[in-house]
């Protein structure tokens, strides 16, 4: 596939290098037993990665779907309550994108997953213009170990135009 298309080849081995490599950083965090009392919710602060596509409508740079791969840093202020701070990144379909964004996270258990919604402000860099805005979304997280989670989110990000963004990913806890 051609870069014009999505990732090149080389684009993808890198990804899923560094996703591997990562992956196995945070092994000794998988270890521990499970809870065996249903949901926990997550605690303290930690480290997530995810991939995912970007649909972006009415936007100067493009309107053809991005690939995109990323990470955050998730600070809890309660229990439930955190300050996520991430990083989105694509270079698919001759448009470079970059997202730096910040959120307000309430989590809410629900059954054997914990529910989410999120709110904050975006910088967004499209090619080479700045844009502020701010982005809404919700998710959900399972839990995979004491301290990791398997996340998917849907966020919709404001200005320039409206994107939507999928993301799949891991969030490990520490």
């Amino acid at each position: 596939m051609d870069s014009h298309h999505g990732f090149t080849s080389q684009m993808r081995s890198q990804i899923l290098t560094v996703f591997v490599f990562c992956s196995f950083s945070f092994l000794p965090l998988l270890v521990g037993a499970q809870d065996a009392g249903g949901v926990v919710q997550p605690q303290g602060s930690g480290l997530s990665l995810f991939v995912g596509p970007i649909l972006p409508k009415n936007n100067p740079a493009t309107d053809e779907i991005l690939n995109s791969w990323g990470l955050r840093y998730m600070m809890e202020r309660a229990p439930g309550h955190y300050i996520e701070m991430g990083l989105a990144f694509s270079n698919s379909e001759n448009s470079k994108y970059r997202n730096l964004d910040v959120s307000l996270r309430g989590d809410i258990p629900i059954q054997d997953m914990v529910a989410f919604f999120l709110a904050g402000p975006d910088l967004t860099v499209y090619q080479s213009t700045y844009y502020g805005g701010f982005h809404l979304g919700g998710g959900l997280m399972a839990q995979l170990a004491s301290n990791a989670f398997f996340r998917t989110e849907m966020r919709f990000n404001f200005h320039p135009g409206i994107a939507l963004l999928f993301t799949f990913g891991f969030d490990f806890y520490f």
